[in-house]
């Protein structure tokens, strides 16, 4: 299996409990592959602003709430094998990429080279939404 190299950005993060992150790419002039990316350091947020404020984030730069996000097990057997994704599965979306979205510059490494590294609690869009089409 090849893997390339996906850039991401970070819209969001208090670099203690969550991030919020999203990448872009475009796909011919008309359309574009997004991927968002809810990212915390437990298994849950600690509190509902957090949530309030990723899907105000959301709504105000894509027009998605976090429903449209499948949540990741992190659980042991869900790390030991990678799941089969079939062929033809690729969410597109209409429009190209927006280069001027508000991201947080300068992220500090550092301050994220703790013992605890921040999981993937939710990714990937999980059903159609106006505006996509099933490759």
């Amino acid at each position: 299996m090849l893997f390339s190299t996906l850039e991401f950005r970070v819209m969001l993060t208090d670099y203690e409990n969550y991030a919020l992150a999203y990448s872009c790419q475009n796909v011919g002039t008309t359309q574009k592959n997004l991927f968002i990316w809810q990212l915390g350091r437990g298994t849950s947020f600690p509190s509902e602003m957090i949530l309030n404020l990723m899907n105000q984030t959301l709504i105000t730069n894509f027009g998605y709430t976090s429903d449209i996000l499948t949540g990741t097990s992190h659980s042991a057997d869900a790390c030991t094998e990678l799941p089969e994704i079939p062929a033809g599965e690729n969410v597109v979306l209409t429009g190209q990429c927006d280069p001027n979205l508000p991201v947080v510059n300068g992220i500090e490494l550092e301050r994220e080279s703790g013992t605890k590294s921040l999981l993937i609690t939710q990714t990937s869009v999980k059903e159609p939404v106006k505006g996509l089409a099933i490759l």
